[in-house]
């Protein structure tokens, strides 16, 4: 069967024969001139030709017939590019980002035109959106390059009042009170009515043992902004910090009738019931904060934290290996290497404990193959008194480490226990 003019210059590219590929598509949009794959395809040739001006034409098109024709808005945007005419190559690159939302380098694309074209806040945004969804296609290399990217970018733009705070959330979450109080006294110099700010320096007052000072901050606030809902949470935070968890998370319970969708708040609340120790409902509200918001790393150390106070190391590591592989891929090395020295922490901390489980387990199990069935109660206890010169107290005691180390067993079974124990030992040492 002949081969139709189209399939002619398709051949012919795949051979890079530019020349006979022009000619073959030319006829072929002479036979099927509404077809918007045809003008798409030559005008992929005209630009490996260094023919911008004829490959826009030949996309312009495409578009006319087709205008939802994702490569050739994407193709477009690249050919203006070339010939520095930014303004339609932005549109372009908006258009394709429009139709093919999760196409990563649509929104690299996008990024790039908007970073040339000085407009930074638009190629911050399209290089995050790129390098998650390179991320998620497990393309490592490109979306490295597209962190690093809008990383540079970011420190080119102006803060704003609420990246300021941000930035101090960020320091006292780290740790870095000292730094967070001198960034916050400094903003309250200039906006002393900045009821956050107020709201923040109250919480680490809080921490640092000044619950006077606390209260005085969280009261302005709350006298500027009664109804601000920063501020209203941080009134939660503060009372949790300084003991009455209980009116936290009375807090917490109207905020998140009012916005149910918010992680922070949940965050907050999983802290005041762990203060209460109440952890099976705390990691219940961190794993909806994580739910809400799961690039947040922290929230998952958070519920490693809880689940390591319940008692469920295991999911502790999990948590925050999840937390490390995070910031792993977002570059924070620090906060990576701290994830991963508590890991280790706890895997040691859990080996032991498996080790002296087995171990327990294996006494327990020579110990129950012996038979003391020839005993009595009073035999028992004389029996051990005996072996341990007569002394009531070392009985008494050697009874309550046995049964400390297995609880629920009858009263018999401890006392047969000791002596199985102490004549194991003199075995040992005969």
């Amino acid at each position: 069967m002949e081969q139709s003019y189209y399939e002619q210059g398709l051949e012919k590219v795949s051979m890079g024969d530019f020349s006979g590929a022009i000619a073959a598509l030319s006829c072929a949009i002479q036979e099927e001139p509404a077809n918007p794959e045809v003008h798409y395809q030559r005008g992929l040739v005209l630009f490996k030709l260094q023919d911008q001006q004829g490959a826009i034409a030949d996309y312009s098109q495409a578009l006319e017939l087709n205008s939802s024709h994702f490569a050739a808005y994407t193709a477009r945007a690249i050919a203006y590019l070339e010939t520095k005419n930014l303004d339609p190559a932005l549109e372009d690159a908006q258009k394709a980002a429009a139709l093919e939302p999760q196409s990563a380098p649509a929104q690299q694309l996008l990024g790039l035109i908007a970073k040339q074209q000085g407009k930074t806040q638009m190629a911050v945004s399209a290089y995050q959106k790129a390098a998650n969804l390179f991320l998620a296609h497990q393309d490592e290399e490109n979306c490295r390059r597209c962190i690093e990217i809008y990383r540079q970018l970011q420190t080119l733009l102006p803060p704003t009042p609420q990246d300021f705070l941000a930035q101090v959330k960020q320091k006292i979450t780290q740790g870095k009170s000292q730094e967070a109080l001198v960034d916050l006294n400094w903003l309250l110099q200039v906006d002393p009515q900045n009821a956050q700010a107020l709201c923040l320096r109250g919480v680490i007052s809080s921490q640092t043992g000044n619950p006077t000072k606390a209260l005085q901050d969280l009261n302005q606030a709350l006298s500027l902004a009664p109804e601000d809902w920063e501020v209203r949470m941080h009134q939660g935070i503060i009372r949790r910090l300084m003991g009455d968890a209980l009116g936290a998370i009375a807090d917490f319970n109207q905020l998140l009738q009012e916005n149910p969708r918010s992680g922070e708040v949940y965050a907050n609340r999983g802290f005041a019931r762990c203060h209460l120790k109440d952890y099976r409902l705390g990691i219940e509200d961190f794993s909806r904060a994580i739910a809400l918001q799961p690039e947040l790393c922290q929230y998952y150390c958070d519920r490693g934290e809880a689940r390591c106070q319940f008692g469920d190391l295991a999911g502790a590591i999990k948590d925050y290996q999840e937390a490390a592989n995070r910031w792993f891929q977002q570059g924070e090395t620090k906060s990576y290497a701290k994830a991963i020295d508590r890991i280790k922490t706890w895997q040691q901390e859990l080996e032991t404990k498996q080790l002296e489980k087995s171990q327990q387990q294996v006494e327990s199990e020579l110990f129950n193959n012996v038979d003391f069935m020839d005993f009595d109660s009073l035999d028992l206890q004389q029996q051990l008194l005996g072996m341990v010169g007569g002394n009531r107290l070392i009985a008494q005691r050697l009874i309550d480490i046995v049964r400390e180390n297995y609880p629920n067993m009858p009263e018999e079974w401890y006392w047969k226990k000791v002596i199985f124990d102490l004549e194991s030992e003199q075995g040992s040492q005969d």
